[in-house]
């Protein structure tokens, strides 16, 4: 997979900016027009937390203060 940039993190922010580039990639790329409209992506599970999922939501939403500073963070691309 030649395509796949692997990035190295040291920290929480640096996660935290990676999960942020994941959300926002198909925006920046120009598919949908908000990280919600795009069907294959996880940023709904992290808000939807009665939907069942694989996902460790409490380690990644466990960074942010509340659901909102989740969000808003999205925001800032």
């Amino acid at each position: 997979m030649d395509f796949i940039k692997r990035e190295k993190f040291d920290d929480e922010e640096g996660l935290k900016e990676i999960l942020k580039n994941i959300h926002q990639m198909p925006v920046h790329r120009k598919l949908v027009n908000d990280i919600t409209d795009w069907k294959y992506s996880s940023y709904k599970t992290y808000l939807n937390t009665s939907k069942p999922t694989k996902i460790n939501r409490t380690f990644m939403t466990g960074f942010f203060e509340n659901q909102n500073e989740f969000i808003d963070f999205h925001k800032n691309f």
